[in-house]
């Protein structure tokens, strides 16, 4: 049994895994966020790239992050092994739905990539929105 102990990035950033992920040409979406955020990064750690990857934020019109595209921002990493990340916040967000005319429902960071690319991911969100009484307080157990 461990303890884990509640602090400011457990309880007020969504941090996720993604694991390995291996591209096949493109990945289309590595990670789709639900809720717009206030910052939002998605961080790469030890990617073997044999060629280029390019990371692109776009807004999306969707629910899910399937449609309604508009690019907030794109980088490309070059080959070899990297550590890496691109963040985008609510700034840049709500510029690119400006220009748009349109209002994201969705933040999505997708990846395009040489063929047998490797690029181990997390993602992590801290939400524009706070709720009360979230935040924890005290320890917990895992088990």
């Amino acid at each position: 049994m461990a303890t884990q102990k509640f602090s400011h990035l457990s309880s007020k950033y969504l941090i996720k895994a993604l694991g390995t992920l291996t591209m096949n040409g493109s990945i289309g979406n590595a990670y789709v966020v639900t809720e717009l955020p206030d910052k939002a990064m998605l961080v790469i750690n030890d990617a073997v790239l044999t060629g280029n990857l390019t990371v692109t934020v776009v807004g999306s019109t969707s629910a899910t992050g399937a449609s309604g595209f508009t690019t907030i921002k794109t980088h490309v990493f070059t080959s070899g092994t990297q550590n890496c990340s691109v963040e985008v916040d609510s700034e840049e967000v709500s510029f690119a739905e400006d220009q748009a005319g349109v209002d994201f429902k969705t933040v999505v960071f997708r990846l395009t990539g040489t063929n047998t690319n490797t690029v181990k991911a997390a993602a992590m969100v801290l939400p524009l929105h706070r709720r009360a009484d979230l935040t924890a307080t005290g320890t917990g157990t895992l088990t």
